[in-house]
Parts: structure tokens; C-alpha cells; sequence
């Protein structure tokens, strides 16, 4: 189980350092997301990104909490939280948002 979660914002590279190429409809600026509803499912994006569509950081890390506190007590099914996840991971990704502070028990 994940001992420190976090999610914090870095640059619009990915790990490999390789610039991310992402159609967020605003040349190269980066989404900034106003949505405040914690949980959605994944849909994938076919279109420009609509920021008040995209979760924020701080509710995106309410987002991860939730999603793994029902996970982890089987409030919900494996489904239901690989689609949570895949959903916060895009909004990350759309809005370059990087987990360099992820922590898991070793």
C-alpha cells in the first residue's frame, strides 16, 4: 500500500526528459484545471482539452486518496479504480503535472 502519495507540478517533459506534444487547443500553454469534482470516469480525449473539464492538483490529490482508501477497504472493484487512475493521470498529463514525490513501503 502507498505509504506518502503525492503529486507535485513540474515542467512539460516526461522521465525520459522528452518534451510532451499534447493538443490542449492553446498552443503551448499548459491546461490549468478548474473542475472541483473529485471523482470521473476516464473518457479518452479526442478533441482540445476543455479546462473546466480537468481536476486541479488539490483535487486531483483528493482524487488519488479517495480512489485508494476504496480500493484498499473494497468499497470498490479493481475496474472501477484502474479507470479512476487512468482519469487522474490524464488531467496530470494534460495540465504537465509530474509525481516526482511519490513515495510506496519497501
Amino acid at each position: 500500500m502507498a505509504q506518502g502519495v503525492g503529486l507535485s507540478q513540474r515542467g512539460g517533459s516526461n522521465k525520459s526528459g522528452a518534451s510532451q506534444d499534447l493538443d490542449t487547443g492553446e498552443g503551448d500553454a499548459s491546461v490549468v484545471g478548474r473542475s472541483m469534482v473529485v471523482l470521473k470516469p476516464y473518457f479518452r480525449l479526442t478533441g482540445a482539452v476543455d479546462a473546466s473539464k480537468v481536476r486541479p492538483l488539490p483535487v486531483l490529490r483528493e482524487a488519488l486518496a479517495v480512489t485508494l482508501s476504496a480500493y484498499a477497504t473494497g468499497r470498490r472493484n479493481y475496474v472501477w479504480a484502474w479507470s479512476q487512475l487512468k482519469s487522474i493521470r490524464q488531467d496530470c498529463v494534460v495540465q504537465r503535472l509530474d509525481s516526482t514525490d511519490t513515495r510506496t513501503e519497501g
